[in-house]
């Protein structure tokens, strides 16, 4: 397996870092995705489930090395999320992904204040993050008790 190195930069809180990235989570049916590693896992076909579905079998370092880059790319994950119509494969994207491994607040508030969220039956939290129901709902599910208090303090759950 290659790894090619890039800066994280799209972040606005994070500062300029290194990170191998091996795998480049993407959907073939709405691809924004700049960077092009050798791994493409390709969201519209489940490509990343079998990745998952190893991380039982791997080292505890290639455990981490998977971890790492879907949390080093959730914000591509997040956006492509809300933006999919496609129900059975944002459903797959959250219970896969999103669900068990978005613990960052900061990437969260980050995407709820990005342009991404344009529907107009939106909720604007305490500090100018918007989220519609829906969206809302789902969030509700994430594992991460960091992200539970998040959605508390800005929308007042």
């Amino acid at each position: 397996m290659t790894n090619r190195i890039f800066y994280v930069t799209n972040l606005p809180f994070a500062k300029r870092i290194f990170i191998k990235q091996i795998y480049n989570w993407l959907c073939s049916r709405f691809n924004r995705f700049t960077h092009k590693p050798k791994i493409e896992i390709d969201f519209n076909s489940d490509d990343f489930k079998p990745i998952l579905n190893s991380l039982v079998n791997t080292t505890t370092k290639e455990r981490k090395t998977i971890v790492n880059e879907i949390k080093s790319q959730m914000k591509h994950i997040l956006n492509h999320f809300i933006e999919c119509n496609w129900g059975s494969h944002y459903n797959a994207v959250f219970k896969n992904l999103i669900k068990p491994y978005l613990d960052n607040p900061k990437v969260l508030d980050g995407v709820l204040k990005s342009e991404v969220i344009k529907d107009k039956n939106v909720i604007v939290g305490n500090t100018g993050a918007k989220i519609f129901p829906e969206l809302m709902i789902y969030l509700k599910r994430v594992d991460s008790p960091k992200i539970q208090t998040y959605l508390k303090q800005e929308i007042n759950l």
